[in-house]
């Protein structure tokens, strides 16, 4: 179950756009509600800003420990296509969020095809839809 700030939450709908950059992920992302959320409550809408860095965790606990020692609260608790996903707010220290997810097949495979999608791009036909 989605956790927000501490309470019980429902996962933001949003827009997103992805593309790579060599082994790089770009995401471009639009919040499509205004339910409270780790996308809207540090970055107002309408503004543009680097958003967030992910990083793959393979020890929650440790990488938890280490942000929330240093102040950093938990912004968002929940899955990403079946995996845990932890949103850490980082915007004091860092100017931007950290994602912690776990390593995730799922997301792998979905990313996957992204990324061999930009191989070789020669910079036309600007949007590929996958599947």
């Amino acid at each position: 179950n989605p956790v927000y700030r501490g309470k019980p939450s429902i996962t933001p709908n949003a827009a997103a756009a992805m593309a790579y950059a060599g082994d790089m992920q770009i995401e471009l992302i639009s919040p499509l509600d205004d339910i409270p959320s780790y996308w809207t409550d540090r970055t107002p809408r309408g503004r543009t800003a680097l958003h967030h860095v992910a990083v793959n965790s393979v020890d929650y606990g440790a990488d938890l420990e280490f942000f929330t020692a240093g102040g950093a609260e938990v912004a968002f608790s929940g899955l990403m296509m079946g995996y845990p996903v932890y949103w850490i707010d980082t915007i004091d220290a860092l100017g931007f969020m950290m994602e912690l997810k776990t390593p995730n097949p799922v997301a792998d495979g979905v990313f996957g095809q992204i990324k061999a999608a930009s191989v070789n791009w020669d910079g036309t036909g600007r949007v590929r839809k996958l599947g």
